[in-house]
């Protein structure tokens, strides 16, 4: 996979590459979509964001949404973005107490709905909308399940979140509202 991965010609033409062949294969049964959902992000975990630019992450994607109409283009985006969070090391700066990597993170994600919807968001949306997909997941076993995440999981994504901004501003302060659900 890594070799399909590398060669920019089969990125580009992300249709007709092996990689969208073996999308097709993990999604293609007659399984529920929930199983189909968890088929996919299983297969995403494998996929680091940094090496895919966003045009590349958005045809995958798009092709996960094909085989899942249950769910929407925003939930899908976010979960992808919450679990790759949850594979680097919360590491702050000790003056902006800002995590630069799930910041980097952040930008891809915004820049990936953006991509998807065709507009632009401001970040009260995104925030809200990456809120709204935890809670969820806080309270409905069912997603957490097919997710497979864990509720120490979710606190840490939500830190993940938090601390993708810099202390004090306007966005991490509507994020620290959330702590006590979080059990922050």
């Amino acid at each position: 996979m890594t070799c399909v991965l590398k060669n920019r010609i089969l990125l580009n033409e992300y249709r007709s590459s092996p990689l969208s062949k073996v999308i097709d294969y993990y999604l293609s049964s007659e399984c529920e979509q929930s199983l189909k959902l968890k088929n996919a992000l299983i297969f995403l975990r494998y996929f680091n964001l940094y090496k895919f630019s966003i045009d590349v992450l958005s045809s995958i994607i798009n092709h996960i949404l094909e085989y899942t109409p249950y769910y929407d283009g925003y939930y899908i985006i976010s979960i992808h973005m919450l679990i790759s969070g949850l594979r680097f090391d919360l590491s702050l700066n000790p003056t902006t107490q800002l995590s630069s990597v799930h910041r980097n993170l952040w930008e891809k994600y915004k820049a990936l709905i953006e991509l998807n919807s065709e507009t632009t968001f401001t970040d009260d949306f995104l925030i809200s909308t990456v809120l709204s997909v935890l809670l969820r997941l806080k309270s409905n076993t069912i997603d957490r399940d097919v997710i497979l995440i864990s509720e120490d999981n979710i606190k840490q994504a939500y830190l993940n979140i938090l601390y993708s901004f810099p202390l004090n501003t306007r966005e991490y302060e509507k994020i620290k509202i959330f702590k006590a659900i979080f059990y922050y």
